[in-house]
């Protein structure tokens, strides 16, 4: 239908974002709200560690695909500038010969011209400025679909970070592990040389410790590759990148969960922002493609002289003023304008159809982010409770192998099985530092179109 506005007609109504049933609360929501922070604003500050933000930092200048995306960034927004000098009347100068058919025309007439055009094309049917909408979304778009790269590169190097100093902490606790291998080696030695045992334990005891290598040098590797991606993310090389070895439970806290409700996700999320606004450029393209389908009207105007031997002896040059309006109407074009239309409708669907998914997986996000925290939580209270049993366990070994009625060998064994509880409460811390650092990611991070270092201006609204 169409609907008169003060600068034209337009011939479709205005959009509105999609309707959807969100839910009024998460699921996995089981926090008191005394727990909760209302902001993801600079959430990496929450994890208290100052070298996780230098990183970031370092990330945000030199990420190859970070550069990539400020880079088409750019393009999207020169193609909307380029797009919106339509709105502007074209002028243009000219200079020539006013029959410059033939050389030998020129060479015999010698009359030439210089004048000044200027053309406007009056948008009665709105069709430039749906064209000036769409190349603009189009333009927020890409500047989302940044955002989304930046939320990635942040979860990753912070990710990175994590299991880096969580490896340095279990390298620690399985260096004790060897130690404790060989102290039951020598006790199975002694024990075989008195007569006490035969050679079993000792094999045992020695394979124990070959195994505790074997795994000292995987989580070595381990931290080196993890490390090596890191300086990826960094966009250095890995000669570039030194990170002191630091322990994780120490030196980094778990933040708080922010406080957001499902309603809210739609607007923090740039994966969501840039399907919304690439239904608005699909919207406004339906918009062009029926305006074109209707008379396109515009004015022009010239002003110019021509000079030559005639003109001369007539006097001087001859000027030349033209204003009018003018008029273009396609009286046939084989089905070509509906079938644009048709396309751009379809078109519409599918922008329809992504933006639904795209609040549906960023609801999804959360949701899984949340159960993996309260998850981790669990977890971690199992495994106190398990060291605590253990504790306990290894008092009463100390006390009977005080009283001659147990051996070196069982308070050995208990020693390692309290370490290997160690390096599941370090996986553990880093597993609820991850399910925090997932839960910003997931809300958005706090992202804003001024996170993107784009020193150009630009025409975007």
């Amino acid at each position: 239908f169409v609907v008169l506005g003060t600068t034209g007609c337009v011939i479709a109504p205005a959009m509105q974002r999609p309707n959807m049933d969100l839910p009024s609360n998460w699921r996995s929501a089981n926090d008191s709200r005394a727990e909760l922070t209302p902001s993801v604003d600079n959430w990496w500050q929450r994890f208290g560690d100052t070298e996780l933000e230098q990183l970031l930092i370092r990330a945000l200048h030199a990420n190859p695909d970070l550069q990539l995306a400020t880079a088409r960034l750019r393009i999207a927004q020169d193609t909307a500038n380029t797009v919106a000098a339509q709105r502007t009347p074209q002028i243009s100068l000219g200079a020539g010969p006013v029959d410059p058919a033939t050389t030998s025309a020129v060479k015999h007439t010698g009359v030439y011209s210089l004048g000044l055009r200027a053309s406007y094309e009056l948008d009665f049917w709105g069709r430039v400025g749906a064209e000036i909408s769409s190349a603009s979304a189009l333009a927020h778009a890409t500047a989302d679909d940044a955002g989304t790269v930046l939320i990635t590169l942040q979860r990753q190097v912070a990710g990175h970070y994590f299991l880096v100093h969580a490896l340095d902490e279990s390298l620690a606790l399985q260096a004790q592990q060897i130690a404790l291998a060989k102290q039951t080696v020598d006790l199975a030695r002694l024990r075989l040389g008195a007569g006490y045992s035969n050679e079993n334990p000792l094999l045992d005891a020695e394979a124990a410790v070959a195994a505790a290598r074997a795994e000292l040098g995987r989580q070595q590797r381990a931290r080196a590759a993890v490390a090596m991606e890191l300086a990826l993310l960094l966009g250095e090389s890995p000669e570039q990148l030194e990170l002191p070895v630091k322990t994780l439970t120490k030196h980094l806290r778990l933040p708080a969960v922010p406080a957001t409700l499902p309603a809210t996700v739609i607007d923090q999320r740039p994966d969501v922002a840039a399907a919304e606004h690439r239904l608005i450029a699909a919207h406004e393209d339906l918009a062009q493609a029926r305006a074109a389908l209707l008379p396109q009207f515009s004015l022009s105007a010239e002003v110019g002289i021509i000079t030559g031997p005639l003109q001369r002896l007539l006097g001087g040059r001859k000027a030349i003023i033209g204003v009018g309006p003018a008029v273009n109407y396609g009286l046939f074009d084989g089905g070509r304008g509906a079938a644009q239309i048709d396309a751009a409708q379809q078109h519409r669907e599918g922008a329809m159809a992504s933006y639904r998914k795209a609040v549906l997986m960023a609801l999804a996000d959360v949701e899984q982010a949340l159960t993996a925290r309260d998850t981790a939580k669990e977890e971690h209270d199992r495994l106190i409770n398990a060291a605590a049993a253990l504790r306990t366990r290894q008092q009463q070994t100390a006390a009977q192998v005080a009283a001659g009625r147990d051996t070196r060998f069982t308070q050995l064994a208990q020693q390692a099985q309290a370490l290997d509880l160690q390096a599941q409460l370090v996986n553990n811390y880093r597993d609820q530092l991850d399910s925090a650092l997932s839960l910003y990611a997931a809300l958005g991070g706090g992202w804003s179109t001024t996170d993107i270092n784009v020193d150009r201006q630009t025409a975007l609204p």
